[in-house]
């Protein structure tokens, strides 16, 4: 996927362009998974696209207040996001 120039001056400016993440519920199990895909849409919101469980695919995009973000698990590639997944479903 071609990126404009300005996604890749707005991940150099900010940490968590790019990386993929799990949220969970109260009870720790994996909500949402996804990857943070544009940052701030407002001060204080990412737009982020979310992943089908079943086969991986895109699904949803959704903006999320980075207060909802506290907790979630970031990481830095899809290798190292679907592994963590699988340990965490494993549980």
């Amino acid at each position: 996927m071609k990126r404009s120039p300005r996604n890749k001056q707005q991940k150099e400016e900010d940490p968590l362009i790019g990386k993929f993440f799990h949220s969970f519920t109260k009870d720790r199990k994996i909500s949402w998974q996804g990857q943070v895909i544009a940052h701030r849409v407002r001060k204080d919101l990412y737009l982020v696209q979310l992943f089908e469980w079943l086969f991986g695919e895109p699904s949803a995009k959704e903006l999320v207040p980075v207060e909802a973000m506290v907790g979630w698990s970031f990481y830095d590639s899809a290798e190292e996001w679907r592994e963590a997944g699988e340990r965490k479903s494993a549980w």
